[in-house]
This record gives C-alpha cells, sequence and structure tokens, in this order.
C-alpha cells in the first residue's frame, strides 16, 4: 500500500513539472508578429561610426553584415515614455504601477558592414524589425494590469543626409544604441533584427539595396533574484545546434529558426 502511494505522489509530482514547463511556455511556440513591428527612431546622440578601413574578408556578392557583438545595461528606474515606440501596450492608455518592473535598458550593437563587390558602396540608413515581443502577465481577473514595452532605435548617425561612403575592398564599424522602456512589466522577451540601406553605382545607373544583419538579436529581462538581464545575437547555425541537443523548449527554438530563416535572406533590391 506504502508503494502505491509513493507511486501516486510522484506521478503528482510529474504532472505538476509538466503544466509548470507548459505554463513557462517550453512546449508551445512563440508568438511571431506578421507583420512584423518597425521600431521607431529618436535622436539619442549614444551611436557612434568608425573610419572606413581595409577589409580582410574575400568574398563576392554585396556587402556583407557582420555582428561582432552586444552588450546590454540597465541606465534608469524612470522609463523615457514614447507613444511611438509602443511594442506592447496601448497608447491611450496609462500603463499601471507597483505589481512588476519598471526601467530602462540600453542595448547596444557592434557589427560592421563589408563591401565585397566591386562597385563603391552608400550606407544610408538603418531600420530594425520586432518579430516578437512579450512579457508574462498577471492572471487577467486584474483589470488594473497594463504593462507597457517600448524601444527606440538611435538615428544621430545616420539619416538627415548622413550617409557613409564603401569603397570596394573596405569594411566600415558601427555601433547602434537602441533604448528600451519597460512599464510595470514581468519576465519580458524582444525578439528582433537590423537592416542596412544602401546604394552601389555602376557609373550613371544607381540600385538601392536592403542588406539584413547577420542575426537576430534576443532581450531578456527578469527580476527573480535581481535584475536579469540576457542580450544576445544568434546565428542561425547557433541555433540549429542549440536545436539538435535541446530536450525541452524545442518548439521555442523552432520558432527561433523560422524568424532567422525569415530574417537572414541575401541582400535584396528595394522597389
Amino acid at each position: 500500500m506504502l508503494l502505491f502511494y509513493i507511486f501516486l505522489g510522484f506521478l503528482l509530482f510529474v504532472f505538476i513539472c509538466i503544466a509548470l514547463l507548459v505554463y513557462m511556455g517550453c512546449f508551445s511556440p512563440i508568438e511571431i508578429s506578421e507583420p512584423a513591428i518597425e521600431v521607431a527612431k529618436s535622436h539619442l546622440g549614444r551611436s557612434s561610426v568608425s573610419a572606413a578601413r581595409p577589409d580582410s574578408k574575400s568574398s563576392s556578392g554585396t556587402l556583407i553584415f557582420s555582428t561582432d557583438r552586444v552588450t546590454a545595461s540597465i541606465i534608469g528606474d524612470s522609463p523615457s515614455p514614447r507613444s511611438e515606440a509602443i511594442l506592447l501596450g496601448r497608447p491611450e492608455t496609462e500603463p499601471s504601477k507597483g505589481f512588476g518592473y519598471t526601467g530602462l535598458i540600453e542595448l547596444r550593437t557592434f557589427f560592421s558592414i563589408h563591401n565585397v563587390s566591386e562597385l563603391p558602396a552608400t550606407v544610408y540608413d538603418f531600420h530594425a524589425s520586432v518579430y516578437h515581443v512579450s512579457a508574462y502577465r498577471l492572471p487577467p481577473l486584474n483589470l488594473q494590469y497594463r504593462p507597457r514595452i517600448e524601444l527606440t532605435q538611435d538615428n544621430s548617425i545616420i539619416g538627415q543626409g548622413k550617409v557613409y561612403e564603401i569603397p570596394s575592398g573596405r569594411m566600415q564599424a558601427f555601433e547602434l544604441v537602441f533604448e528600451t522602456s519597460l512599464f510595470d512589466t514581468g519576465p519580458t522577451a524582444i525578439l528582433f533584427g537590423l537592416f542596412a540601406d544602401f546604394k552601389l553605382q555602376a557609373s550613371a545607373t544607381v540600385t538601392n539595396w536592403r542588406l539584413p544583419s547577420d542575426r537576430i538579436y534576443v532581450l531578456q529581462h527578469s527580476r527573480h533574484g535581481g535584475d536579469l538581464i540576457h542580450f544576445v545575437g544568434r546565428d542561425r547555425d547557433e541555433i540549429r545546434q542549440r536545436l539538435r541537443k535541446a530536450i525541452l523548449q524545442r518548439q521555442v527554438l523552432n520558432s527561433f529558426l523560422r524568424v532567422i530563416t525569415r530574417h537572414c535572406v541575401s541582400a535584396f533590391k528595394l522597389g
């Protein structure tokens, strides 16, 4: 009889563990935004660019986008509200207070643009697209809980006539800053990618191209045990490698793979 109760206790424990994993989304794909959400731009004045220099990459094609590293840090307890930058939440209602985390996080992306074509290239704009945004919510019966997530891209190094000439066989390094404001959020996730717009000129013919980043960028924030920030860039091979080894979260990783396959196509011509 004792063994029977031990067995029932074990089954109950397994059931609770599975229920927790399902609640945490370990067996569910992430929700992908259709269409992707364009990130708002603002003059933050914290991005930078280095002078073009000789390139060691040998390849063929147009331009290559190469992510060097990414960093994230909390820069304040008071977010900078911008209604045009809202990814989650409603601009017509004020976010709630006192249920979750409120603060300001700075994201820095360091990348290089390599001109492996035989023509001079001009980079004239950067864009960011969000493919997923989420924050674990309190039970829906709590009508007072209204979290908000915002994301802003610094446009201080591009736009307003600013362009960057990259001759054939040279590369240029950029540091592009983003700012995310979190209002009363629980565990949070943002998944986004970058694009560089550039021109190639052959004699009198100019063609406009859009170059996707080689990685998608994943921000995760939680306050369990303190402020925990996880900000990484993942390419297709890394996600496939993780997927081969994964036992849990296979659906999540498959969702990541669909996003990066959708995002990281070759450079394509603009209309």
